[in-house]
């Protein structure tokens, strides 16, 4: 009798149970529907290109900086005070302009004194040759009056170039850049007196790496930028190609002007610098654009899309060219390349190109 009355009991538990499997089993089934309903027909929207084959160049890009061809120093070739000043910095000199003048005087009274000096050392020697022939003296006697009278000579020779010192020329036309005297300066032969540009002959010059110098020639053309004429482009070649590096393993590379750019240009002024080496003729690289790539380019990795759906794929790059890459291995020129919309991608889902 007490047992019956637990029949019900077990019998609603287990209908119970038969119901919550059912609908368990139903919930199961509907999500798996679900997801294989989401994977079959929802499509990522992409962009796609195709790899392409470009010409195969090397670009540098290095800075540089405007210069003089003409930029010469000035410097004293005597000792003394500047009594004159003819020129200041800033004013346009021509060559042979006197820009200072130095005291001379005690050169001056040295000269006197070599002169007389000379005069003497002639007198001498034409009344030992006088003697000589009179058989008076000894031509060994003759010769050392003749030594002395040379010494005379040179003597008056280095003054009168001292004298001629103590007037500063310039040296080549131009613009006195600098100077670096005052009236009352004392000089000294070295000391420099000021700085000539000349802003009518300019050109670059920069620098580039070992591995770098061995691509460039003579008459290779350039493109540069200044960086006060952000949206001009100015041309030249190079002209200048150092054959021996610094310390930092750099030569030094001189880019003369195709045009006539003095009145922009000045010297001093900075550019950055664009040179384009071809390499052999006709010769192609395949290439993809600079955004299709996924992760690093230590490590790249582009999505191809084949029959519907994108495939996370290795390659291997090289050069940079401009905006692309170029892809020694893993692509082919007849595939898509999803350039635009990788961020929403994983491997093996649907898109659809855009």
């Amino acid at each position: 009798m007490k047992a019956s009355k637990f029949y019900p009991i077990i019998i609603g538990l287990a209908f119970i149970g038969v119901i919550m499997g059912l609908l368990f089993n139903n919930k199961k089934k509907i999500d798996e529907k679900a997801e294989r309903s989401l994977q079959t027909n929802v499509a990522i929207p992409v962009y796609a290109s195709t790899p392409q084959y470009i010409s195969d160049t090397t670009k540098i890009e290095v800075t540089g900086r405007v210069i003089s061809e003409n930029e010469v120093l000035i410097v004293s070739k005597t000792q003394g005070l500047i009594l004159e000043k003819y020129k200041k910095a800033g004013d346009v000199v021509k060559k042979g302009d006197v820009i200072a003048k130095v005291e001379d005087n005690i050169i001056c009274d040295n000269l006197r004194f070599a002169k007389q000096n000379l005069i003497k050392a002639r007198k001498d020697l034409e009344r030992y040759q006088s003697l000589f022939k009179a058989g008076v003296v000894t031509k060994t006697e003759v010769e050392s009056i003749e030594i002395l009278m040379r010494s005379a000579e040179i003597a008056v020779i280095e003054l009168k170039e001292q004298l001629k010192n103590t007037i500063i020329f310039a040296q080549t036309n131009g613009i006195l850049e600098k100077d670096f005297f005052e009236l009352g300066t004392l000089v000294s032969p070295g000391s420099p007196i000021g700085e000539i540009v000349d802003p009518k002959k300019l050109k670059l010059h920069t620098t580039v790496s070992s591995g770098n110098f061995i691509l460039l020639k003579k008459k290779t053309p350039v493109v540069f930028k200044i960086d006060v004429y952000p949206n001009k482009l100015f041309n030249g070649e190079i002209d200048l190609i150092g054959s021996k590096s610094d310390e930092s393993m750099t030569y030094d590379v001189g880019i003369s002007f195709s045009f006539d750019y003095s009145d922009l240009l000045k010297p001093g002024m900075y550019a950055f610098i664009e040179i384009n080496i071809p390499r052999q003729e006709n010769t192609k690289i395949l290439s993809i654009e600079r955004n299709c790539i996924v992760g690093s380019l230590k490590n790249p990795k582009v999505y191809v899309i084949q029959s519907g759906k994108a495939h996370l794929t290795e390659i291997t790059t090289g050069k940079t060219i401009g905006d692309r890459i170029e892809v020694i291995n893993g692509l082919t020129s007849g595939e898509k390349v999803v350039s635009n919309g990788q961020i929403n991608l994983s491997n093996g889902i649907s898109v659809t190109v855009l």
